[in-house]
């Protein structure tokens, strides 16, 4: 009997009450709750142990690695140092680009596999149970106390407590629903008047994967050796559950098709137009 060893090893999001794999969305993007507690799916398909290295938040998951031998599947709930269990938490922050940079690793999970080997030792683990644009091509960055316009070829300049101040620029109107600056007065600069900007910085949320309850989970210390190399790498990125894309066949469960009226979901006609549903 011959058997199929050109899969490699995988890695998924798995809920815990189930062990039911998450949805996997465009680029590879999963949608959580806030406090909400997963595990990471391990399997191995190959006929060689391999060693899976995990990275949470853009950081080591445990300073050493994962184990698991050929066939074997294990669902880890924790980091491993410490024992604590995975969970996502969500939070707000100012939709600019420092605060977006800032959080691009939030959530980020990374699962790298290593072969096996006959040679050179490792310490490891065997498992035993919104930049925002103005018109114009205009980007602005926020910096402290002062937003600095890259213009694009219009010009460059700042806003500031005492309104905006554009150099070499030209054709520069910015409108009032822009969303950064709060008592911004306008200016009259190079002919062209600069409208006042007055909204407050938006807000969006992130998450980040932190250290929840204590997981029951135990481990072992062996010595094995593995490639330099990995033989493959699986990554997800957890986001809010107010990020997740709404889908079609969403939409025509909650609005009626004809009138939009909103629907409970229960109704077999619309209560609005009578259409059926």
């Amino acid at each position: 009997m011959y058997y199929n060893t050109t899969q490699n090893p995988g890695a998924w999001i798995v809920d815990p009450n189930d062990r039911g794999r998450k949805k996997i969305y465009l680029n590879n993007k999963v949608y959580l709750g806030n406090n909400q507690e997963f595990l990471i799916e391990l399997f191995n398909p190959l006929q060689d142990a391999v060693l899976a290295k995990i990275t949470i938040n853009g950081k080591n998951a445990s300073e050493n690695g994962l184990i698991l031998r050929p066939g074997e599947r294990f669902y880890l709930d924790c980091f491993v140092n410490d024992k604590k269990k995975f969970i996502f938490k969500t939070y707000e922050i100012e939709n600019t680009t420092e605060s977006l940079n800032a959080t691009s690793n939030n959530g980020y999970i990374e699962v790298s596999f290593f072969r096996e080997k006959t040679s050179q030792t490792y310490n490891t683990w065997s498992c035993t149970t919104s930049t925002s644009y103005l018109p114009n091509a205009v980007t602005i960055t926020p910096c402290n106390s002062t937003i600095t316009i890259n213009t694009a070829g219009i010009g460059f300049g700042t806003i500031n407590s005492s309104g905006i101040n554009i150099t070499n620029g030209s054709n520069a109107l910015y409108r009032t629903n822009t969303s950064y600056t709060s008592n911004i007065n306008g200016t009259l600069q190079d002919g062209y008047f600069l409208q006042k900007l007055s909204k407050s910085i938006d807000k969006t949320e992130t998450g980040r994967v932190e250290k929840g309850s204590n997981s029951n989970q135990k481990f072992e210390s062996i010595s094995m050796d593995f490639e330099s190399y990995s033989l493959t790498k699986v990554s997800y990125q957890i986001l809010p559950e107010s990020k997740k894309p709404i889908e079609t066949k969403e939409l025509k469960k909650n609005f009626c098709s004809e009138c939009g009226n909103k629907l409970k979901g229960t109704e077999k006609f619309c209560p609005s137009c009578g259409t059926r549903i």
